[in-house]
């Protein structure tokens, strides 16, 4: 099994069971809850009750919890964005998301719940397109199913067009620079991360050492945090998945467990002020090339 958490729940899942955990009490929404090693291994052991898991999560957050397995298939849904830029090659980010109702995982995705989706990810690019020059235009919205029975490649389950440009009057920086965002979740190692593109050239953004400034990092931070806010109010949960993996060795010539897949729901989201470099996003080819004679 496989565990995701999110602020009150936590579910554990495979192809054929579900595994929820859910708080009676617990963090506020800025707190990250950690589940120990321990309590994570036994969560992930299918012969565990849920009578006793309750009792261990319990002892270990100190606070109630209740954990109860149900059966069936879960999915989650992969959201791939595409951003034009300019002739250069279109830029990618994906998102998963897990939908699910009465605690449980459910794989009953209608056209309502992408269009939700879809509609909160326009209310954060509105939010963020000052910020860009008119080279960057939101191009696409792309679904793919994503889960431990479902087998890459897979084809679109549904594709949008769009075309928002940028709107800022500041020049590019270098396209291969860009903000990360982490997607922090209750496993230290099993955090996820994309990357937005940077804002235009000017110091309504960075700093004088090129760090970027704190009022960028607070537009950022909250347009993601509204998007991902309105998809746990429909119970479209925001997700770092990970598919499933086999014993793999290590470089000192041990091996590593196979793990299953997993979905871990996004517990806080962090911004930093230093500009990422995605060395693929850079210019392809050079469009001059100045020489100079020497002797």
């Amino acid at each position: 099994m496989a565990v995701v958490l999110a602020y009150r729940a936590a579910i554990a899942l495979t192809p054929v069971a579900v595994r929820v955990l859910k708080y009676a009490d617990g963090p506020g929404a800025n707190e990250l809850t950690t589940i120990p090693r321990s309590l994570w291994n036994r969560l992930l052991d299918p012969t565990e009750t849920d009578a006793d898991l309750s009792a261990a999560v319990s002892d270990s957050v100190g606070y109630a919890g209740n954990v109860t397995t149900f059966t069936g298939t879960f999915s989650t849904r992969k959201l791939q964005v595409s951003v034009a830029y300019g002739t250069e090659d279109v830029r990618v980010n994906t998102h998963h998301f897990l939908k699910v109702s009465g605690g449980a995982a459910v794989d009953t995705w209608a056209a309502a719940d992408f269009i939700a989706l879809e509609t909160a990810y326009d209310t954060f690019w509105a939010a963020m397109k000052d910020t860009l020059p008119p080279a960057y235009v939101l191009s696409a919205l792309k679904w793919y199913r994503a889960g431990p029975a479902d087998v890459p490649p897979q084809e679109p389950v549904r594709a949008v067009d769009r075309s928002v440009a940028g709107t800022s009057i500041y020049a590019s920086v270098p396209p291969q620079c860009c903000a990360s965002v982490t997607e922090k979740t209750s496993a230290g190692n099993a955090w996820g991360r994309f990357f937005f593109p940077a804002p235009g050239a000017n110091s309504a953004y960075y700093g004088p050492t090129g760090r970027l400034i704190t009022a960028y990092q607070t537009q950022l931070a909250n347009a993601v945090d509204a998007w991902y806010e309105t998809a746990l109010a429909a119970s479209l949960l925001p997700v770092v998945y990970s598919t499933a993996k086999p014993v793999r060795a290590t470089a000192s010539g041990g091996s590593l467990a196979a793990t299953s897949a997993r979905a871990l729901t996004i517990d806080q989201l962090q911004v930093d002020d230093v500009p990422d470099v995605i060395r693929s996003r850079r210019h392809s080819s050079p469009a001059l090339k100045l020489l100079r004679a020497i002797g």
